[in-house]
């Protein structure tokens, strides 16, 4: 007959040699990674969506001239277009 032993055996392995806290090693590991990598995607996916948050601006066109106002045979000019920008924190005082 044979004896059941005493105490159950405190190795780490299974009865194949297979470990048996492998995939808690393994789950505890990924969602320590997932867990230290989730600053850096919020900050990411914060970046990305910031234009979707921002209210959106007109284009400001500015009328320089008429199209009857410009005669047919002379040259074409440059001409200077000079506006004040505003952008998300600086304002441009009269900017081309």
């Amino acid at each position: 007959m044979s004896k059941k032993p005493d105490r159950l055996p405190t190795s780490a392995h299974g009865p194949e040699g297979t470990p048996r806290l492998g995939f808690l090693q393994a789950f505890g590991a990924i969602l320590a990674a997932a867990f230290a990598s989730l600053p850096a995607a919020l900050a990411g996916a914060a970046a990305l969506l910031d234009p979707l948050r921002r209210e959106a601006h007109e284009a400001s066109l500015v009328r320089v001239s008429s199209l009857a106002a410009l005669p047919l045979d002379a040259p074409p000019k440059r001409v200077r277009v000079v506006s004040e920008r505003v952008d998300a924190w600086t304002h441009y005082a009269e900017t081309p």
